[in-house]
């Protein structure tokens, strides 16, 4: 696990909060600088319920999200924004872990969802492109009217048809049983019967 802030590259605290039920403790990882939270995924059931069905909802999040600024400090891969109660949080997808800036979630917030948060500077930027979806292949904006969908979310038309290409490479291929079932029944026809 990184030990950086991904927003400020500040070392994370790590801090061991009591929690109901197993584990007893969980650890979170806090930014002194700009009071931002890291939440594993075994944090997030017990620590913040609201948060929780996140990692377990990939797909939609690749559809509907755009690709972060920042960098995982559980796995540092990219992770996804991803809005719930108008608040857009970092969503990693590989490790199921969430980054906090500073108020993007409080107890007020939760309990009046209607309530919106002060967005930072570099939500609302990213925010400007969310018309212009991702490739999840390239990472590239891709215009929504020409953004092609496969299996793990948006696709430019270079990287949609240059897998299409390859699946039908690969479809064209004979596998080797094939090949030798092929072979096989080429040995069976010209076999003497009598002989």
């Amino acid at each position: 696990m990184s030990s950086l802030c991904p927003r400020c590259s500040t070392e994370l605290r790590s801090e061991w909060l009591p929690v109901e039920g197993e584990p007893p403790e969980v650890e979170v990882r806090l930014c002194d600088a700009c009071n931002g939270v890291w939440l594993s995924a075994e944090a997030l059931a017990p620590i913040c319920p609201t948060l929780s069905h996140l990692p377990g909802r990939k797909t939609e999040i690749r559809l509907t999200g755009t690709g972060s600024k920042i960098f995982c400090p559980g796995c540092g891969r990219q992770p996804w924004e991803s809005e719930v109660l108008d608040v857009v949080v970092d969503v990693c997808l590989t490790c199921g872990g969430i980054w906090l800036d500073a108020g993007e979630y409080s107890d007020e917030q939760a309990a009046e969802p209607s309530r919106k948060a002060a967005r930072p500077g570099y939500r609302e930027r990213a925010r400007s492109k969310a018309g212009a979806p991702t490739c999840a292949y390239c990472g590239a904006f891709v215009d929504a009217t020409r953004a092609m969908v496969r299996e793990h979310g948006f696709a430019c038309e270079r990287c949609h048809y240059a897998l299409e290409t390859r699946v039908a490479a690969l479809r064209a291929e004979r596998s080797p049983l094939e090949k030798f079932l092929d072979r096989v029944a080429e040995l069976l026809a010209t076999d003497d019967p009598d002989g």
